[in-house]
């Protein structure tokens, strides 16, 4: 009687566990959706403003002259985004030695329309799942790899769709792709027209908006 009743109580603890889990991944995703649609109403104006509450400084940026997106820009969607969804922490600054170790995830969303190319983040797996962790209010120990790769996967969306609010018009974000491992990730045709290095806490976090030229005639929705 009392295994059957330690087995009962074990069960119904996973299961209360589960519950409990699902129920923050839910918050987690609809805050996520909330501040997309909060995002695509504010358009470039909502980047704009987060940019001057970053403020100078807090980050290294590179962008090239003429580029659609500057790297004060994606500095300041990476604030509002950070702020807002892991749990209040701003972006890291972080010594140039941080980027020096390889990264082993990335995660690319591609934008076509008015304007082609890919919005790519890259970071180490550990920082990845401290990002989680904080995301869906998880211990970092109890983060599995499929909360990594949804993470990853969320945040680089809701970065890249605050950028294409930032593009020429019309253009569509497609869904995320997330590569795990020290992979040399290609996109032909691409060049670097912005670069991001920022962080979350100890870990370095490095975004790019890579852009496609030459394609011909732009793609259009109304052409479909």
């Amino acid at each position: 009687a009392g295994a059957r009743g330690a087995g009962a109580r074990e069960r119904g603890a996973r299961e209360r566990g589960a519950r409990e889990r699902g129920a923050r991944e839910r918050g987690a995703r609809e805050r996520l959706v909330e501040f997309a649609r909060a995002n695509a109403q504010g358009g470039a104006g909502a980047a704009d403003l987060a940019c001057r509450r970053a403020g100078e400084g807090s980050t290294m940026r590179a962008d090239l002259e003429g580029g659609a997106v500057t790297g004060e820009q994606l500095q300041g969607i990476v604030w509002q985004v950070w702020t807002a969804y892991l749990g209040g922490t701003t972006p890291a600054e972080l010594p140039a030695a941080a980027y020096a170790e390889p990264f082993d995830v990335t995660g690319a969303v591609a934008i076509a329309g008015e304007w082609h190319g890919h919005v790519v983040l890259r970071c180490r797996l550990d920082g990845m799942a401290a990002m989680a962790a904080a995301m869906l209010e998880l211990p970092t120990a109890g983060v599995r790899l499929e909360d990594i790769v949804d993470a990853a996967g969320e945040l680089l969306n809701i970065v890249a769709g605050n950028v294409k609010s930032l593009l020429p018009q019309p253009s569509v974000v497609a869904l995320p792709q997330v590569v795990l491992g020290e992979a040399d990730v290609l996109w032909p045709g691409a060049a670097a027209a912005c670069e991001l290095r920022t962080g979350f806490e100890e870990w370095a976090v490095l975004l790019s908006v890579l852009e496609i030229d030459n394609l011909g005639p732009k793609w259009s929705p109304a052409a479909t």
